[in-house]
């Protein structure tokens, strides 16, 4: 702008008479280009708003696909649920005198028996002084059965026999029998389970209605309420029994074998007092 006044000013007085009344519009002279220059950035800038976007129909399609498939997975999450939920409300737990809230402790494994054909017993974190206590159950994921508190537990420290160890008396489960319906789901007989170390065994007759695959629940009323409806784990075979073929024999695999965890969740009673059981007014 500078240089153009200079120029201006050198210029013969005749030349610019004209222009004696514009001196306004001389001054301004040398602004023109950048004002358009800033008029194209504006109109530019303005213009990306009604452009297409460059995703092509294919993107969009293959993008519903997607939502599509994470709905049927969260619909069949919730079919699953309600199906789990049906089992356990079928189970027999007595809780008119058993109403204090039982102590839930998240624990991590710090050692493993490493002796070769050994009970896996397994050393967490956790003792005494933070409520474990002897007879509590070892849970993975909130519903898997893993093992127990063994003996009385040190104050920071405890120690947990697996389900499946041959020092653990045979327990009894169910296996539920998945139907199409979530509400049709229901318990069959209840069966004995002898743990061998490796899993567990059991003989049933051949109308027992089980396959492979089945989920094992505990329903055994010596242990405690908290424990009842948790998977023990799934049905690895059924095989017609060498001594008498009216009987079936099942080969029982945990789920989650409590030496290949690193955490677990220890639920034990707790050492509150247990509150009376609401009247039918619901009133204490």
């Amino acid at each position: 702008m500078v240089l153009c006044l200079l120029i201006v000013s050198i210029l013969p007085a005749r030349w610019l008479t004209p222009w004696s009344g514009r001196i306004g519009e001389l001054a301004s002279l040398p602004l023109v280009p950048l004002g358009d220059g800033f008029t194209a950035i504006r109109v530019w800038l303005e213009g990306g708003g009604g452009r297409e976007d460059p995703r092509t129909a294919e993107v969009w399609k293959k993008e519903a696909g997607i939502y599509r498939q994470k709905a049927h997975a969260a619909q069949n999450e919730v079919r699953r649920l309600q199906q789990e939920l049906n089992i356990l409300r079928r189970f027999p737990v007595e809780t008119e005198t058993e109403t204090s809230p039982p102590s839930l402790v998240s624990a991590s494994v710090v050692a493993i028996d490493p002796s070769p054909g050994g009970e896996h017993l397994v050393r967490i974190n956790k003792g005494l002084n933070l409520g474990i206590r002897q007879g509590g159950v070892a849970l993975h994921d909130q519903d898997i059965l893993v093992g127990y508190v063994l003996d009385e537990p040190g104050r920071t420290t405890a120690t947990i026999r697996p389900m499946h160890s041959r020092e653990t008396r045979p327990i009894k489960a169910v296996i539920p029998v998945p139907g199409e319906d979530p509400a049709a789901t229901t318990p069959t007989e209840p069966l004995l389970l002898q743990p061998d170390g490796n899993g567990w065994t059991a003989t049933v007759p051949k109308e027992y209605a089980v396959q492979k695959g089945w989920e094992v629940r505990l329903s055994d009323e010596d242990w405690p309420r908290w424990a009842q409806g948790c998977l023990l784990g799934r049905v690895e075979t059924v095989e017609r029994a060498e001594s008498n073929p009216n009987w079936n024999e099942l080969r029982i695999q945990p789920s989650n074998p409590i030496h290949r965890l690193r955490r677990i969740l220890v639920v034990s009673e707790s050492d509150e007092p247990a509150t009376p059981p609401p009247t039918e007014g619901g009133a204490p």
